[in-house]
This record gives structure tokens, sequence and C-alpha cells, in this order.
């Protein structure tokens, strides 16, 4: 669909063409493979462990709590699917009338019809999430990407891109920047809950994770975590020097 991954060393994964497969009719219909960046690649460092971003990304039902505007946009109707074979897969269809908010009612105003897209795809946004930390989504007017990479015990790199129509129309072009605008709220919210998520994990009073059945995308993760990397099953932290060795050792008992 356009997009470029690079693999610098052999994984446990197929191919990403291989993973996404199953959805690869729904994502042709958005013409990602035309598309053109909008403003580049951006890129923000936030003051969390890694694990803390992928825990809030990987379930939905914060929505209605956290992010008034995706709320306002599609939270009645928004759901996400179990993770299989390495993808998942989450839908938020629009709310019926125009949404309360200025931004969710000027975009559900201005945004063109998408006829280019079947009638069950006109009036969503649409995310695909790849193991173990990157997401596509699609929407009527633009398509985007975004994942995370630690890059110390305590820091994480978020980075994405947004693509538009080649031929991108005045309303489309609204259309999008009134995305933009729910999106920098949503993020917004997004960091500060994985800060009080991770500040939650490094508490002396921090006793294991205890998961609601709505948290199973939550848990799909953390088990396919301990299935690559069984050292995270340790009750006690071993010290990083012998880490790495100590991990290897667990996977060849697996094998």
């Amino acid at each position: 669909q356009g997009f470029v991954l690079v693999r610098f060393k052999p994984g446990p994964q197929p191919s990403v063409a291989a993973l996404m497969r199953p959805f690869e009719e729904e994502a042709a219909v958005y013409g990602s493979a035309a598309m053109v960046p909008t403003r580049g690649m951006e890129a923000d460092v936030s003051p969390v462990n890694w694990k803390a971003v992928r825990d809030v990304d990987n379930e939905g039902y914060h929505v209605a709590m956290a992010h008034p505007a995706l709320q306002d946009l599609y939270g009645s109707g928004y759901y996400d699917e179990p993770l299989v074979n390495g993808v998942n897969r989450s839908h938020g269809a629009y709310n019926a009338g125009r949404g309360r908010r200025w931004s969710v009612k000027a975009y559900r105003k201005i945004a063109p019809a998408a006829s280019h897209l079947p009638e069950h795809q006109r009036n969503a946004w649409v995310y695909f999430g790849m193991f173990p930390n990157s997401v596509f989504v699609f929407m009527p007017e633009t398509v985007q990407f975004y994942q995370e990479f630690p890059i110390s015990v305590n820091e994480t790199v978020i980075r994405g891109a947004t693509y538009r129509h080649v031929e991108e129309t005045r309303a489309q072009r609204a259309a999008r920047y009134l995305r933009q605008r729910i999106e920098r709220d949503t993020t917004a919210e997004d960091v500060r809950l994985t800060i009080w998520s991770n500040e939650a994990l490094e508490s002396d009073d921090f006793e294991g994770f205890y998961l609601s059945d709505l948290e199973y995308g939550l848990k799909a993760h953390h088990d396919n975590i301990r299935r690559l990397i069984p050292v995270a099953t340790m009750q006690k932290r071993p010290h990083e020097e012998v880490l790495a060795v100590l991990n290897d050792q667990m996977l060849e008992q697996k094998t």
C-alpha cells in the first residue's frame, strides 16, 4: 500500500505484507500508495518506558474517559478486535449527529463525502496495529502511521507521518486540518496517560497487573512479549549485566 518497512536483522515475524494480508482489501481502497506526505516525518521523545506507551495504546476503553474529542466523534461505535497473528484492528464509526465539540462539529460538516470508499468505511477511522510497535490509521481523507521505539529505560521515541491525496480539494484540506486538531488533543491526552502509567509501574506499591475482560488486547500484547522475551516472566528483575545471557538461556530451554 505504498509503505516501505525496513528490517535490519532476521526476526520471528513474517513479512509485513503477509501479516497485513487479511486486511489488504480493506486498506487498498484508500489509495495510500498514490498519496504524498503532508509535513514529512515527525518525532517526539516521551519521558516514559516504552511499555507504558504500548499499554495505553493497546486498549480502547479509555477513549470515553480520556479523549473527549474522539468520544464525541466515534465513541459510541468504537471497538477493538483481538490480536491475531501479529495484527489487530480497531474501528471507530462516527456517532449519529454532527458532534458537540467545535473541532468535531466542523470536521463532520466540512469533510466531503468519501465516495471512493465503500459505504461502511466512509464515516469511520480504522486502525491496524502491528505487533509490537506500529499502527496504520486509515481515514476518509488521510492515511497515517506511527511507531514507538525505546531509546533508554525511561525514554521513548514516538514517530510518524501523515499522507494526503495528491489532488487534494479545499474541503479535504480543511477536513485534514480539523482532524489534526482532534489528533493533537488526543496525543497530548495520551502522553499524560503514559506518564501516569509509567509512574504506577515504578511505584513501590505496584504488585503486578490485574486485567479486566476489557483489556484483552493488552493481555495479548503482554503474552507475546513474554513468549519472545521469556526473561519478562521473572518475578524479580535480574541485573543488567546478566539479563541478555539469561534470556538466551530461557529461550533455549523453551526450544
